[in-house]
């Protein structure tokens, strides 16, 4: 694995894609627009959770889409709470998108995580052993528990207020959480229709999210993409293999 800081596109934000604003458009001005969108890892809330909103706006829809976001860190929360208020379609709630008793084991027996060093062609935020990386990753994604108002295992509760709307769910959360997340949020919508957005497609974060969907094209359907991001239906059937 290469350091992100080395990728090529790593300077490049999503949130300034041309080709995503234009495809959100189109999503959301159809007649099966995500009526709620759920986000984990919304930083500052100033990248992909304002390009998400702003679209709801610029397609009408503020009044019929709202969108749920997920952030771990204490100060990044209350900033993008304090950001994200000229949005009042926008919830934003802090804490970790798992249960967090299931993230370090989750990390710890990750091989590609464990031996990263082993894998070409997939990039990660910082160099260090296996066990190194699983506690750092693990941190960031649980966040800081003893902050008033810390909430885990939100993804699962979001998903459950919600069953039986439209949904959308963009993952992107701390870098070596993200095929968990992906596996939770299928597990849970099995069977049902939904819109996926997955971002750093080069990051140990989504490459197997997204090789897992590229290799089966009958349940995911792509929308859109570009070299470091992807926008699918899906409608699975299989849950998500390591």
């Amino acid at each position: 694995m290469e350091l992100y800081s080395n990728y090529p596109g790593h300077s490049i934000s999503m949130a300034d894609s041309p080709i995503l604003r234009a495809a959100l458009l189109r999503l959301f001005r159809s007649d099966s627009f995500p009526e709620v969108i759920i986000e984990t890892g919304t930083n500052l809330g100033l990248g992909s959770t304002r390009i998400l909103a702003e679209c709801v706006i610029e397609a009408g829809r503020a009044e019929e889409i709202r969108i749920e976001t997920i952030e771990s860190q204490y100060w990044n929360y209350l900033s993008a709470f304090r950001n994200l208020q000229q949005f009042p379609f926008v919830g934003c709630h802090f804490g970790c998108s798992l249960g967090r008793e299931s993230i370090l084991p989750f990390l710890h027996g990750d091989e590609m995580l464990q031996n990263h060093k082993a894998y070409s062609g997939v990039y990660i935020d910082r160099d260090g052993s296996g066990r190194e990386l699983a506690e750092w990753y693990g941190a960031e994604a649980i966040g800081q528990t003893q902050q008033a108002g810390y909430r885990d295992d939100i993804l699962g509760e979001l998903i459950g207020e919600n069953l039986g709307k439209r949904l959308m769910f963009l993952l992107d959360s701390a870098g070596g959480m993200g095929l968990l997340e992906f596996q939770t949020t299928v597990q849970a919508m099995i069977g049902q229709e939904f819109c996926l957005l997955l971002d750093d497609r080069h990051h140990i974060k989504h490459r197997r999210s997204s090789d897992w969907m590229e290799s089966h094209p009958s349940e995911y359907s792509i929308l859109a993409g570009e070299e470091s991001w992807v926008l699918a239906d899906a409608h699975p059937i299989s849950l998500v293999e390591a």
